[in-house]
């Protein structure tokens, strides 16, 4: 169901490997954010290899990065700590206040599912069994 005018950002981005199955979809903008800088020359490197020129990677506390406004897909691969989760988790409410629109958040594996709906605008609109790990989709209340 993904639109060319969608866009979706990853927390914790790591290697790339998420964002590199999100480059198959047509996504009008791709990033990763990553805390590491090793990390990220890794993830940049994978994606020269495969010739993925669609994916811009940021270096960032994703607790601190608040350019939000422009995506629509939030994906999360367990990649922080409550506190961080809920953090980012408020940026992005702060992000639809300013710009609103329709938002979806993957989250694999939630561990801090609580730091996703707590005081804020998301829902858990879905559930997905991947092996013995769990995809949660939440959506916002107002769309």
């Amino acid at each position: 169901k993904i639109k060319p005018q969608d866009a979706i950002i990853d927390f914790g981005s790591g290697k790339g490997g998420a964002l590199i199955n999100f480059s198959r979809y047509p996504f009008s903008k791709i990033a990763g954010v990553e805390i590491s800088p090793e990390l990220v020359s890794i993830a940049q490197q994978n994606l020269d290899k495969l010739d993925i020129g669609n994916v811009t990677m940021i270096v960032s506390d994703a607790a601190a990065f608040t350019d939000l406004d422009e995506y629509n897909y939030f994906y999360f691969f367990s990649p922080f700590p409550a506190a961080v989760m809920s953090a980012v988790i408020r940026n992005i409410s702060a992000s639809l206040v300013a710009q609103p629109r329709k938002v979806t958040i993957i989250y694999f594996n939630p561990e801090f599912q609580d730091a996703v709906v707590t005081n804020s605008p998301f829902v858990k609109t879905n559930e997905f069994n991947h092996h013995e790990l769990r995809y949660y989709i939440y959506s916002n209340r107002t769309s």
